[in-house]
């Protein structure tokens, strides 16, 4: 009879955590080109994996957009932060 495996040599290690976009946090939005790219705050979950999100217009007013989750990206670390 073989002895039954330890605990620890069945154990799977944890999957890395990811970052997840949740209301009230500033994001990355990366869109299809690298002039779309901007960062956002955002203000709610819709439907379908989508997120509402502020951000600066061209002409430098407020504006909300309708991103897919994905598109968001957690934005680096401020260097005086």
């Amino acid at each position: 009879m073989r002895p039954s495996p330890s605990p620890t040599t069945l154990r799977q290690p944890l999957p890395p955590m990811h970052w997840q976009p949740i209301p009230g946090k500033i994001a990355l939005y990366q869109g299809r080109t690298r002039a779309q790219t901007r960062i956002v705050r955002i203000l709610a979950e819709a439907v379908g994996g989508c997120m509402v999100v502020e951000a600066i217009g061209k002409q430098g007013h407020q504006v909300r957009l309708t991103v897919k989750q994905a598109s968001l990206r957690e934005p680096q670390p401020d260097l005086f932060g």
